[in-house]
């Protein structure tokens, strides 16, 4: 087998156990939650799923692909990335608590602190964003 080919299959395995864990991972929890909520309060925590999981579409949209397909990546712009999606989160955790009230009506979401707390999701992920593209380059 070639050294390219070996990468590949090695990439695939790597992304496929990835995607195959999340689900597993959100399958528990969503199981998790639906026995320990309401149905009011797991209505909520959907909707705010569903909001959270919209700005991070916007949120991963630059510096990880870029990180992607560049072939030699200095430490200086490993640096630059990590700093940027470090920056790139707080601005959506910032946007989506100061108008979180907002957000609530579109929603309908009734518990505006669920929402805000939800949101530190953006300053916990932007810390493990690089590495994670690293990981799919297979470096």
């Amino acid at each position: 087998m070639s050294k390219g080919l070996m990468k590949s299959v090695k990439g695939m395995a790597w992304m496929s156990s990835s995607i195959f864990m999340d689900y597993v991972i959100n399958l528990l929890v969503t199981y998790v939650l639906a026995r320990l909520l309401t149905q009011a309060d797991y209505g909520e925590v959907a909707a705010i799923t569903v909001l959270v999981g919209f700005a991070n579409i916007f949120w991963q949209m630059g510096v990880g692909p870029a990180l992607i397909q560049k072939k030699n990546i200095s430490d200086k712009e490993l640096y630059s990335a990590q700093t940027l999606n470090i920056i790139f989160g707080v601005a959506i955790f910032a946007v989506v608590n100061i108008f979180a009230p907002f957000w609530a009506n579109v929603f309908s979401i009734s518990n505006v602190s669920m929402l805000r707390a939800y949101s530190l999701v953006f300053l916990f992920t932007s810390y493990n964003a690089t590495p994670l593209a690293l990981v799919r380059t297979d470096r």
